[in-house]
């Protein structure tokens, strides 16, 4: 799926993990999969326009969309911010074999109802032929 390009970059989109799936420091600057890795991403996201949680997450990778699980529980964010964001949480592992060897663009958008979407600072990743 394609999305159509972010409204803003105001949400609260923090990146806890991006790294392989396994690795034991996962979060990089520079990130480079095996063929046979798995990209993992984890943090937690939240709408402070609209003061609620996002509808969805989603990482768009070169343009295309993977949905990630959001609504993961994330006690630690809520004790930072409060209630509201106690289940802000998200979690998206994709293998890298779905990726073509090289450099790819990557961002994290907080989705709405309206069709709206924040999204993060971009990022990338490499993937190994």
């Amino acid at each position: 799926a394609r999305l159509a390009p972010a409204s803003g970059r105001d949400g609260q989109l923090s990146v806890d993990a991006f790294g392989a799936a396994g690795s034991p420091a996962a979060r990089t600057e520079r990130l480079v999969l095996k063929r046979s890795d798995a990209l993992l991403v984890q943090g937690w996201a939240y709408d402070p326009v609209r003061d609620t949680p996002c509808e969805a997450v989603a990482a768009v990778v070169d343009g295309r969309a993977y949905g990630a699980v959001y609504g993961v529980e994330r006690p630690d964010v809520a004790a930072m911010f409060g209630a509201k964001h106690a289940n802000t949480g998200y979690r998206l592992q994709v293998e890298a074999s779905r990726f073509g060897p090289g450099r790819h663009a990557f961002e994290l958008r907080c989705l709405q109802p309206s069709g709206r979407s924040l999204a993060s600072p971009p990022m990338s990743f490499e993937v190994q032929p």
